[in-house]
C-alpha cells in the first residue's frame, strides 16, 4: 500500500467517539450493494481465534484497539453470512470484503455478485491536507488549480479516502500504487474511476461525510458482457 509518510502525518486522527448510528447498514454503489458492519467496541480476547490472540498479544496501545475494534467488524460480517468468523483465514484484499479502521471506529463493507471484482473501504476522521501533499496521491488531471487554498484541504481527505478505497477494490493491487486509479470528476462525491493499467475494469464509488470525517465505498466491476 503506497502511504507517503508525510500525508498520514498530516491526518488528525479524532479521538472522541460518536455515535456508530450515522454509518448506514447499506450503500449501492452502481450495480452492488455493499452490506457495511461497524464496530465501536473492542472484541473481547477471549472470544478471538488462537492466532488472533497471538496477533493481539504482540501489538500495544492504539494498534490493539484498532485491531480488535476491526475483528469485530469483521466477525459481525463473517456470521451472519454463514463464514467462519477465525478472520486469520482471510487475506486482503478480498473479493467480497474490506475494513478499514481509525479513530474509535471500524467498519467491514460485504458485496457479491458476478459482475463484482472486488470491494474497498476507507473512512478518515477529519484532517485537512495540505495542497503540497496531493500529488503523492492524485494524478496530473485530478490535481485542482489553486490546490494550495485552505478550502480544498477537507476536500482533499476525502478524495484520499477515495483513492484508498479504489485500491482495496482491486484484488492484486500489490502492483499498483493509488496514483494508479483515476476519478473522471474528482469533486463529485460519488462517480466513476479508472484503474490507468486496466482500462477495461470499471470502478464506481460513494462517498459521505459523517462521523466527522468521510467514508468511502468503492466497487471493481467487470464489463458487461457484448
Amino acid at each position: 500500500l503506497f502511504r507517503s509518510d508525510d500525508v498520514v502525518a498530516a491526518m488528525n486522527y479524532a479521538t472522541s467517539a460518536t455515535p456508530i448510528g450515522a454509518i448506514p447498514a447499506q450503500v449501492h454503489v452502481e450495480s452492488a450493494a455493499v452490506t457495511l458492519f461497524t464496530a465501536a467496541e473492542p472484541a473481547n480476547v477471549a472470544a478471538l481465534a488462537p492466532a488472533e490472540r497471538e496477533v493481539a498479544q504482540r501489538l500495544g496501545g492504539r494498534a490493539r484497539a484498532e485491531f480488535l475494534r476491526g475483528r469485530a467488524a469483521l466477525k459481525a460480517c463473517l456470521g451472519p453470512l454463514g463464514l467462519s468468523t477465525d478472520t486469520t483465514a482471510l487475506r486482503m484484499p478480498h473479493r467480497n470484503l474490506s475494513l478499514t479502521h481509525a479513530a474509535t471506529v471500524a467498519v467491514a463493507a460485504y458485496t457479491a455478485g458476478a459482475q463484482v471484482l472486488g470491494v474497498g473501504v476507507d473512512f478518515e476522521p477529519h484532517g485537512p491536507i495540505a495542497g503540497r501533499l496531493a500529488r503523492f496521491f492524485l494524478t496530473e488531471r485530478e490535481l485542482p488549480s489553486r490546490i494550495d487554498e485552505p478550502q480544498h484541504g477537507d476536500q482533499l481527505l476525502r478524495l484520499w479516502t477515495v483513492k484508498e478505497a479504489l485500491f482495496k477494490a482491486t484484488h492484486d493491487n500489490e502492483q499498483f500504487t493509488v496514483l494508479d486509479y483515476e476519478c473522471h470528476d474528482v469533486w463529485n462525491w460519488q462517480g466513476s474511476a479508472s484503474l490507468l493499467p486496466r482500462p477495461d475494469v470499471l470502478f464506481r464509488y460513494v462517498t459521505m461525510g459523517l462521523l466527522g470525517g468521510y467514508l468511502s465505498v468503492a466497487v471493481a466491476l467487470a464489463p458487461p458482457p457484448v
